[in-house]
């Protein structure tokens, strides 16, 4: 009898401070190795004391294709994609991207053409001596033509990825998945 009350304290104190530890968030009981998903796992790209980690489901390009990055497995050096997957040792670098340059090249576009469009405006405005007109051609032709360009422009920054660069190789970005 006296043996099996300390069992049931010291499991009893066993349990909850297992679940105050969980609860703290000092120990971490998730990730694929706990519940048998080899999927899903972070690609974590280092280079001295430079960490980059890119998640599953983030658009990456390899060989000038863009794939969905889905996990990588360490065992078999062998990086899954949403369709496809590749052996780390064809894999010379990983364009990780970040968006698209939709608002820089609408942004210069309206710049570009609002200046153009002003000047315009003066040619217009000037011609044959109608220069009290300036203040309303001017902005109208900036306004149109930059709005017009700008869109233009947004356009084709929408069709056009950012992305980041990481070359991997000895001296520069390795794969640090363990």
């Amino acid at each position: 009898m006296r043996y099996k009350n300390k069992s049931l304290i010291s499991g009893i104190v066993a349990t909850v401070l297992l679940i105050g530890l969980l609860e703290s968030e000092a120990i971490q009981l998730s990730g694929p190795f706990l519940y048998g998903d080899e999927n899903n796992i972070s690609l974590i790209l280092k280079k001295g004391d430079d960490t980059f980690v890119i998640q599953p489901g983030v658009q990456v390009i390899i060989n000038d294709n863009v794939y969905t990055y889905k996990s990588v497995d360490v065992a078999s050096q062998t990086l899954s994609m949403e369709n496809v997957s590749f052996p780390v040792g064809d894999v010379s670098t990983i364009h990780y991207v970040s968006g698209t340059k939709m608002k820089e090249r609408g942004l210069k576009g309206l710049k570009t053409e609002g200046l153009v469009g002003a000047a315009v405006g003066v040619v217009l405005g000037s011609y044959e001596g109608y220069l009290h007109y300036l203040a309303l051609t001017v902005p109208m032709c900036a306004a149109v033509d930059g709005a017009v360009l700008g869109i233009v422009g947004a356009g084709i920054g929408y069709k056009q990825k950012n992305s980041k660069v990481y070359a991997l190789g000895d001296n520069d970005w390795k794969i640090a998945n363990e």
